[in-house]
């Protein structure tokens, strides 16, 4: 099935157009310092500003029903 259905072509392809539309959406934001990662695994480095951290993002995206995760450290996604 993953070889068939190519899913993991169509991962880099999905992942390739959701990062470019994070990269347009969040150019303007001075916190957002990179858009990365590779497939559907996808990072965003956010930097703490007055007071707001990455984590505080994370906690607020989850209210609002989107899991994410805060990694730490400067690692590629």
């Amino acid at each position: 099935m993953l070889v068939e259905e190519k899913l993991a072509d169509n991962a880099e392809k999905q992942g390739q157009a959701l990062r470019s539309r994070l990269g347009e959406l969040l150019a303007d934001d001075s916190r957002v310092s990179a858009v990365r990662g590779k497939g559907l695994l996808n990072a965003i480095v956010i930097e703490e500003r007055d007071g707001v951290s990455a984590y505080d993002v994370c906690m607020r995206l989850k209210e609002n029903g989107l899991l994410v995760r805060v990694a730490l450290g400067s690692g590629a996604a």
